[in-house]
């Protein structure tokens, strides 16, 4: 990734329930774009498969989550 993502979009504070922000980005012409951002757990035990795949319509990314939380 960019560095100069972090350094554009830096991280707002996360929830007093423990989760992390996470912003994902895509570069349109000289500009990182987010088409998506949310929050996702901070657990060790916690496990994520992330799917990124562009919309067959729009043709922007698509982000699905799928998320194992004991």
């Amino acid at each position: 990734m960019d560095s100069r993502v972090a350094d554009e979009c830096p991280p707002k504070p996360a929830p007093a329930d423990r989760r992390g922000e996470v912003e994902m980005v895509r570069l349109v012409g000289a500009a990182w774009v987010p088409f998506n951002s949310t929050y996702w757990p901070l657990d060790p035990l916690a496990r994520s498969f992330v799917l990124v795949h562009p919309d067959p319509v729009t043709g922007t990314p698509r982000a699905r989550n799928l998320s194992e939380i004991p």
